[in-house]
């Protein structure tokens, strides 16, 4: 029997994946469907971005939010989260014109926070549930549905505000979030209580900082990755001068290209445990990275089978290298500090991102999506010679293939 069907036979596996799908549907068209709503009450792109940027926010907290993450159970914090998120969303339910606009972007902000704690929980309770060689292939799993989440959550979240407004929504969400927790709370693990006597909130926090620091394996697969993350937002920011004047298609082609990326995401989520149990965490990081390169070097060549193949190549890539990464450290970080280190190596990872974006947006102006998508792939290849210089020395594979 192939190891994922074993793995979901596992009730624990089952409850944990279960509370993720509905956590993440939320959270996706929450997100989603703030700025749509920004954009109809007050016809401002720009109010309608902040609200996005509000829920972006608070990665900046990230060290700090992962020390409320270890000092808890991550099981209770997960459940409390989730639950909590029902009257976060309830004021949604009040807004109705311009003038209740000021609301959203409040909830946006706490909703960043919930995002944040989540992002780190989420890993560190997998690592006490699950033997070490289980983690890949659940962390597969987990960026699988993560990434199909972005493909359905869009069409249920943008379908539901056309035809009952942005308050049934927040009510769906409210549902989501509170079954999440349900489910959640089914989960029995034996976690490691918090210690007993706890040190500042600064020093905690510093702990977490000085143990990424102190590893340089980590260290080097992080920073590796984060300049991987930022050329990834430079790609969203090209891909509208790639359909325009490399593809000469219409501004909606985009959707067909983000579904290849889409797919391409499933598909390599669900092959990164085969691959990381033959090459190990870190060479399935760095394999990432290639696969990404390739990827920007097809579609920089504007035509319409080379562009398939590099939206497939670049979603593919993404996941080889966050599961790698994300693996290594659930795998030999301590507990105590776990919550900490994950939430700054999530900051770390996800916000060149968007800094990518931003910065991609002003590139587009001056430079064609061509020269943009080869000197992005010129910087992937660095980054990936730089990962194969500093990686460590292979592992004993941790569980069979399959």
């Amino acid at each position: 029997m192939a190891e994922p069907t074993r793995l979901l036979k596992t009730p624990n596996v089952r409850w944990y994946l279960g509370g993720l799908v509905l956590s993440l549907l939320a959270s996706t068209a929450l997100t989603l469907v703030a700025g749509i709503w920004v954009k109809t009450l007050t016809g401002s792109s720009s109010l309608a971005a902040l609200a996005t940027f509000c829920a972006w926010l608070p990665q900046l907290l990230a060290p700090a939010i992962g020390v409320a993450v270890d000092r808890v159970r991550r099981r209770a914090l997960l459940v409390a989260t989730n639950l909590a998120m029902v009257p976060v969303l309830a004021p949604l339910l009040l807004v109705r014109g311009p003038d209740e606009t000021w609301m959203i972007f409040i909830v946006m902000a706490l909703y960043g926070v919930s995002f944040t704690l989540i992002g780190a929980a989420e890993p560190a309770l997998l690592a006490s549930m699950l033997e070490p060689g289980q983690l890949g292939r659940v962390n597969g799993l987990r960026m699988s549905l993560q990434e199909g989440m972005k493909l359905v959550a869009p069409l249920i979240g943008a379908g539901l505000f056309g035809l009952a407004g942005g308050p049934a929504v927040a009510a769906t969400c409210m549902l989501c979030f509170a079954a999440a927790a349900g489910l959640t709370a089914r989960i029995r693990v034996r976690e490691a209580g918090p210690a007993g006597a706890r040190a500042s909130w600064r020093s905690e926090m510093a702990a977490g900082l000085r143990h990424l620091a102190a590893r340089p394996a980590v260290r080097s697969l992080v920073a590796g990755c984060s300049v991987v993350m930022l050329a990834f937002g430079f790609i969203e920011a090209a891909a509208y001068s790639l359909v325009a004047d490399g593809l000469h298609r219409p501004p909606q082609f985009l959707g067909v290209v983000a579904a290849l990326t889409g797919a391409g995401t499933i598909a390599g989520g669900l092959l990164a445990p085969r691959v990381m149990a033959r090459l190990g965490e870190p060479r399935l990081t760095a394999a990432g990275v290639f696969v990404f390169a390739a990827g920007a070097a097809l579609l920089s060549t504007g035509r319409l089978p080379a562009v398939v193949a590099g939206a497939v190549l670049n979603g593919a890539g993404v996941p080889w290298l966050v599961i790698g990464v994300i693996t290594f450290i659930q795998r030999t970080t301590p507990t105590a500090l776990l919550g900490r280190v994950l939430a700054t190596v999530n900051a770390l990872l996800f916000t060149p991102t968007t800094l990518g974006i931003a910065i991609g947006a002003g590139l587009v102006s001056v430079l064609s999506y061509r020269t943009l998508l080869l000197t992005i792939t010129g910087i992937t290849l660095c980054a990936g010679a730089y990962l194969i210089r500093t990686l460590p020395a292979p592992p004993s594979p941790t569980e069979p293939p399959s």
